[in-house]
């Protein structure tokens, strides 16, 4: 079993071909299952780890991969600079989990987001539906330029509260 990381554990990045980068933490020695967090809008890969990533990981055997929208996601109709340029996040997060399985050869590489990230998580699902049989999205609207199917199973979430992305659109 993994153990509690410690205040200073080592979270190393890794760079892509592309020169886009992530970040990733492990405290297994075999890598079973690989949880891709994606941020939300106007945070980085930073943020996945305050929120306790970390330890999640530790308690649950997993490795923790954090890329980074730089701020956002270009998950299709939101969000910032990534949907206004055009970025291609999906290609990237593509090339993520293809460093990720050739790195350490997880048998399961899963994705969860929130807000932006979770319909970047979406968007990935929709357009390479092979990369992941499992999502989790959080307080995320719907963002699908056309509808698809994927054989996976997906647990979406969102409070009613939420005056950021309201439930209701």
């Amino acid at each position: 079993a993994g153990s509690a990381p410690p205040a200073s554990a080592a979270v190393n990045r890794y760079t892509l071909p592309s020169g886009r980068t992530y970040s990733a933490w492990k405290d297994v020695p075999t890598v079973t299952t690989a949880v891709l967090a994606l941020h939300s809008f106007n945070h980085d890969d930073d943020e996945p780890i305050a929120q306790g990533w970390l330890d999640a990981a530790a308690t649950n055997n997993f490795l923790a991969v954090f890329p980074t929208g730089d701020g956002s996601w270009n998950a299709g109709l939101c969000c910032g600079s990534a949907r206004a340029t055009g970025r291609d996040d999906v290609g990237y997060l593509a090339d993520v989990i293809a460093d990720v399985k050739a790195r350490w050869r997880p048998a399961n590489v899963y994705v969860t987001g929130w807000s932006n990230g979770g319909m970047m998580a979406e968007r990935l699902v929709l357009e390479r539906p092979q990369l992941t049989n499992r999502i989790v999205v959080a307080g995320a609207a719907p963002e699908m330029f056309w509808p698809g199917s994927w054989p996976g199973r997906a647990w979406i979430y969102h409070g009613g509260l939420d005056t950021t992305v309201p439930w209701t659109g």
